[in-house]
């Protein structure tokens, strides 16, 4: 599956075992997939959180910083 990818987005990741554990669901069950998915949702959390405060940070920085957290929450808001 990995080496499929690779080539698709001729891009060699540093770590395959996160982007198959990222992208394996968590139904599957094979012993050598951790299912730890805890941590990558939540790295994944942060880096959203960031990227998203930082564009509007230098896009909005005009704008009150309440208004900046409030578009940013609604943003990444999953529900």
């Amino acid at each position: 599956m990995y080496d499929t990818w690779k080539s698709l987005l001729h891009y060699k990741f540093h770590d395959p075992s996160l982007f198959i554990k990222a992208l394996t669901h968590g139904s599957y069950i094979l012993s050598e997939i951790p299912r730890c998915y805890k941590h990558l949702e939540c790295l994944g959390d942060i880096v959203l959180d960031y990227v998203v405060t930082t564009h509007l940070y230098f896009k909005y920085s005009r704008l009150i910083v309440r208004l900046i957290t409030y578009l940013r929450s609604t943003f990444v808001n999953n529900e």
